[in-house]
């Protein structure tokens, strides 16, 4: 059995283009470490994770079973993914 690389596997795996798994890697890389959460909160990771593996060196900073961690991680993520709420008093 043919074995494919590495980034043909995670693509069948995950169903998305091997194009999109490259802009992926794009912004984990590249854009990433240069978002205000990042620069804001990477110092507390020790040991800093290696950004040129982006997401998996991040994921591995966050201990236990790999779904919690996963969970962990996603929650770190959530400033990047929200936009704040202005509430309005008396509604």
């Amino acid at each position: 059995v043919e074995r494919l690389p590495a980034a043909a596997q995670l693509s069948v795996w995950l169903q998305v283009p091997r194009q999109t798994l490259g802009r992926w890697r794009e912004w984990w890389t590249a854009q990433f470490p240069q978002t205000p959460l990042w620069r804001a909160a990477g110092s507390r990771f020790m040991p800093p994770p290696d950004w040129q593996r982006f997401p998996a060196s991040l994921l591995e900073r966050f201990a236990g079973p790999v779904a919690d961690s996963l969970l962990r991680l996603l929650q770190f993520l959530t400033p990047l993914t929200t936009r704040p709420v202005a509430l309005r008093q008396g509604r």
